[in-house]
């Protein structure tokens, strides 16, 4: 059975036109990852996502990026472990969201999230996170 569209109202009909004759200028658009509100994937072709350690969400694991921040929060993370390239796994968040629990070189830890804001994570796809069947 054929159903025929609505027509447009008119000011749909402008906004369509304006979008054609300016879509030339606008700037690329990243893909927002719809697990982690706010996070971009930067279009990354093997599926990881750079995000702040605060942003991911428990079951998720990634490495250490970079830390930002004073150099007090550097130094304070670096001696927690957090030093690039580290594997860290997100376990878990408190009741009132702060703090939360990582695990990061074979021990659980707890962060403010205001220190996890500080470490950037390269956050693995869930696929790569899963142990291979052998």
């Amino acid at each position: 059975m054929f159903v025929p569209e609505p027509a447009p109202d008119a000011l749909s009909t402008f906004f369509a036109k304006l979008l054609h004759k300016t879509a030339h200028k606008l700037p690329e658009v990243p893909i927002i990852d719809k697990n982690h509100a706010g996070v971009t994937n930067e279009f990354d072709p093997t599926g990881h996502t750079r995000m702040p350690l605060s942003r991911m969400v428990p079951g998720d694991d990634g490495h250490v990026l970079e830390l930002q921040g004073n150099s007090e929060i550097r130094q304070q993370l670096l001696e927690l472990g957090f030093t690039k390239g580290a594997s860290v796994g997100f376990v878990r968040v408190a009741p009132m969201s702060d703090p939360i629990t990582v695990r990061v070189r074979g021990y659980q830890l707890a962060l403010r999230r205001e220190q996890a804001e500080a470490i950037i994570m390269l956050r693995c796809p869930p696929e790569l996170d899963a142990p291979q069947a052998r």
